[in-house]
């Protein structure tokens, strides 16, 4: 997390965001660490993912386009590492993934693979599932259309219990929150 954020947020940082989906990590995680409300909501299902993590469980989060999806891993990553939990995302495939999965599974820690739009890279991210470390948790996000067509295999693979978050339900207060941000 940034400590202190020195600059404004310019009204084209949030049209930008909510529009096309481009990101300001800076001011993101001032938002997260719940210092700023102007740019980004911290979701309700925040706190459901860091207790069902905190528990053992992976996450499955699934929404429409343009929902979150992207901004809500971006935050749980950050509250996860300020929790003590070693946290990668996954990207893309590299040639050295397999030795990325070893130094991954190696930790002595609680670690955490971010996995964003699953689907894309479903043979890489079957082979991760698979290997079923007690320490290791899987938050995978995709499109519910996709989650909808993958989610058996993805059950079949998880060899740890899992919460399904579903990003396209809007809670009361994100609402209220999205109509001050607004």
């Amino acid at each position: 997390f940034q400590d202190d954020f020195k600059q404004s947020i310019r009204d084209s940082d949030t049209f930008n965001l909510l529009f096309y989906g481009k990101l300001r990590s800076d001011i993101l995680s001032i938002v997260t660490a719940g210092k700023l409300k102007d740019y980004a909501l911290n979701r309700c299902e925040l706190e459901l993912a860091l207790s069902a993590i905190e528990s053992g469980e992976s996450l499955i989060v699934h929404s429409d386009m343009g929902n979150g999806k992207s901004i809500f891993l971006y935050q749980l990553g950050l509250l996860l590492s300020k929790a003590g939990f070693n946290v990668f995302i996954f990207q893309r495939p590299y040639q050295s993934i397999d030795e990325e999965l070893e130094i991954i599974t190696k930790q002595s820690e609680k670690t955490v693979i971010l996995i964003d739009r699953y689907y894309q890279y479903f043979a890489i991210t079957k082979k991760m599932l698979k290997i079923g470390s007690p320490d290791l948790i899987f938050v995978l996000a995709e499109r519910s259309a996709l989650f909808d067509i993958s989610i058996g295999t993805i059950e079949s693979i998880l060899t740890t219990a899992h919460e399904e978050i579903d990003l396209n339900i809007i809670h009361n207060q994100d609402i209220n929150n999205f109509i001050e941000l607004i």
